[in-house]
C-alpha cells in the first residue's frame, strides 16, 4: 500500500497583479511595507519561481498569508521538479535510506519523508508527483520531471496538467508511453525530450495531431535521416528547434533546413563532420537567431556563428 499525501488549493484563476510601491508614507516619513502585506495575487506570481522545495516546505511557514497564498494554484504554475534519488556523494550523507533504481533517495526526497512523517515502506515517488500536481489544481503551465518517473505518474500527468504549455521530459526514460501522454495535452507549445528518444515519430504524430499550438521542440543524439524528415513532415511550422549534444550529418541538416521555414531559433550544439559553408548559412539566412556550436570527435576547437 503506498503512502497518501492530502493537498489544498485556492480560488482557480489569475487575478491581475496591482503594483505595489515599495515605501508608505505616513506622517512625513517613509514605513517599509512587510511583505506578509504584499497583495496574494503577486505573491503567488513570486511563489511560480522559488522551487518547488521552498515551496512545499518553507513559504507556509513564513507567517499565514504566505501559507493563503501558498495554497492558491497560480502559485504551482511551474512545477520543476528536482532528482528525487542521486548519485550525488554530497546529497547521500550518512543515514541509510531504500535505494530507487539502485540510488539513494536525494535530500529532498528524504526531506519531503521527514516532513510529512511518512513510513519508507509505504513512500512512492508516483504519490510524490502527485501531490504537488493536485497542488496546482489543473493550473500548471511547465511541468520539469525527474528521471525516476513512472507510466502511472505520465498517466497522472495527463489527467493533472490540462493546461500544460511546456514539457520537459529529458530526465524520463522510457518513451513509450510519451505519445499517450502529448495527445492528451491539447495546448502544449514546447516539448523537451532527452538523447535519442525512441518512439519519436509516433510522439510527432500525435503532437501534429492534437497539439495546434506546438512550436518548440528540444532533443538530442544521432539524429538521422528518418528523424529529420520526421520533423519536417510533422512539425512543418516549428519555430524553435533545440539540437543540443547533437550528432547529425550535413544532408539531414539541410533537409531540416529545407523544411522548416518558419524556423525562429535553430540552436545546433554537438559533433559534425562539416562546417557552417556558404551553401548552409544560405539555407539558413530566414531563422533569426541561428547557433551552431561544433567540436570535433578528435577535441577540436569550438566554433559557433549567429544570425540576427
Amino acid at each position: 500500500m503506498e503512502g497518501s499525501f492530502s493537498s489544498n488549493g485556492g480560488a482557480e484563476g489569475m487575478k491581475i497583479c496591482k503594483k505595489v510601491e515599495p515605501f508608505d508614507k505616513g506622517g512625513g516619513q517613509e514605513v517599509r511595507r512587510k511583505w506578509e502585506e504584499l497583495n496574494p495575487d503577486c505573491l503567488a506570481m513570486v511563489f511560480q519561481r522559488v522551487g518547488l522545495e521552498s515551496l512545499i516546505f518553507d513559504v507556509p511557514l513564513v507567517c499565514k498569508p504566505w501559507y493563503k497564498a501558498s495554497l492558491d494554484p497560480q502559485s504551482w504554475r511551474n512545477l520543476h521538479f528536482p532528482e528525487l534519488n542521486t548519485d550525488n556523494p554530497e546529497e547521500m550523507g550518512t543515514t541509510i535510506f531504500p535505494v530507487n533504481q539502485g540510488l539513494p533517495y536525494s535530500r529532498f526526497t528524504r526531506r519531503f519523508i521527514d516532513e510529512f512523517s511518512i513510513s519508507k515502506d509505504v513512500f512512492s515517488f508516483t504519490d510524490l508527483i502527485r501531490f504537488v500536481i493536485d497542488r496546482s489544481c489543473k493550473a500548471a503551465v511547465k511541468l520539469v520531471l525527474p528521471r525516476t518517473c513512472s507510466f502511472r505518474a505520465l498517466h497522472y500527468v495527463a489527467h493533472g496538467c490540462p493546461a500544460l504549455k511546456i514539457l520537459d521530459l529529458s530526465a524520463v526514460l522510457p518513451y513509450d508511453h510519451v505519445p499517450e501522454l502529448v495527445c492528451k495535452l491539447k495546448d502544449l507549445e514546447h516539448l523537451i525530450l532527452g538523447l535519442n528518444p525512441l518512439y519519436f515519430r509516433k510522439i510527432l504524430t500525435q503532437i501534429s495531431l492534437n497539439c495546434r499550438n506546438f512550436v518548440g521542440l528540444g532533443f538530442g543524439g544521432y539524429i538521422s535521416k528518418r528523424c529529420a524528415s520526421s520533423i519536417v513532415t510533422l512539425v512543418p511550422q516549428i519555430k524553435y528547434l533545440m539540437l543540443k549534444h547533437a550528432i547529425i550529418r550535413r544532408e539531414n541538416l539541410k533537409i531540416i533546413l529545407e523544411g522548416c521555414k518558419e524556423l525562429e531559433l535553430l540552436d545546433l550544439r554537438g559533433y559534425f563532420d562539416f562546417e557552417a559553408d556558404d551553401e548552409v548559412l544560405k539555407m539558413a539566412s530566414h531563422i533569426k537567431t541561428f547557433i551552431f556550436e561544433a567540436e570535433n570527435y578528435d577535441g577540436g576547437a569550438k566554433f559557433m556563428i549567429f544570425f540576427h
